[in-house]
């Protein structure tokens, strides 16, 4: 499954650093012009594992016995995985992190051609991972039948753009009126709540280029909010949440992040 590289993933990586062995960082071309066949790929991949084996990193002199032989495994791991794991179906490049000693195994199928290259050292290398960012704009729509707020999620967190949000009558708010004539006004408050809430979802879809979108809303209004989606808002639906009612940013952030 090829993945877009998050800020969240870099920061991850980039905090990393080995105590105990080497960080190998691996970046293998998969683009069909350049690797059209499976060998084609291997060759070059069993071409970077020589490099980095007799690379500078792993020759360093403080490197005991222990991690000599762990980083000859790590080598021998990416081999294997490459030759008899990985799915390169849809693939256009592969970065591989590892530092057996330390914990770390990641493997990264990426949606975009990558340079060739390995590194080993005590950090991962990561400057090949900058222009595969994923730097789509996500947007994430918090609706009931009182609020109407938009986030833009910006460097792992939720930033407010507006909120729409509006207090409607509830049944316990008058007394003597009739009970179904009440009703019918609520009804009424709160259709009219969730088109301007719609409408000002659409015209924010609409100012950002192919952004992603999570609505998070009861269950049973969605097919109602649904109806009142444009087109564009639709095709950006990457899918629907739940959360309480008065659930904070930091909560919802938790909440819709598998999604996006």
């Amino acid at each position: 499954m090829v993945e877009t590289v998050k800020w969240e993933t870099l920061r991850e990586l980039a905090a990393f650093r080995a105590e105990l062995g080497c960080a190998i960082s691996l970046f293998l071309n998969l683009d069909p012009s350049v690797s059209p066949t499976a060998a084609d790929a291997e060759t070059r991949l069993h071409s970077l594992l020589g490099t980095g084996e007799r690379s500078d990193g792993a020759a360093r002199e403080h490197l005991d016995h222990e991690a000599r032989e762990a980083l000859k495994a790590d080598l021998e791991r990416i081999r294997g995985y490459v030759e008899n794991e990985f799915d390169r179906t849809g693939v256009q490049g592969l970065a591989i992190f590892a530092a057996g000693l330390d914990g770390v195994w990641r493997p990264l199928p990426l949606v975009k051609p990558v340079a060739d290259g390995v590194s080993v050292g005590s950090t991962f290398a990561l400057a090949p991972l900058v222009g595969h960012l994923d730097t789509r704009e996500a947007l994430v729509a918090v609706i009931s039948r009182e609020h109407g707020e938009l986030f833009r999620v910006d460097d792992g967190r939720l930033e407010e753009v507006v909120d729409k949000s509006e207090e409607t009558p509830r049944r316990h708010d008058q007394g003597g009126r009739s009970q179904a004539r009440f009703q019918r006004h609520v009804d009424e408050v709160s259709a009219e709540h969730l088109r301007t809430v719609a409408d000002e979802l659409n015209r924010q879809i609409r100012a950002v280029d192919d952004p992603d979108l999570v609505i998070v809303c009861p269950e049973p209004i969605r097919s109602t909010v649904e109806t009142l989606l444009a087109k564009e808002a639709k095709d950006a639906l990457a899918g629907w949440a739940s959360a309480e009612a008065h659930a904070r940013p930091a909560e919802l952030f938790e909440i819709v992040q598998p999604l996006l």
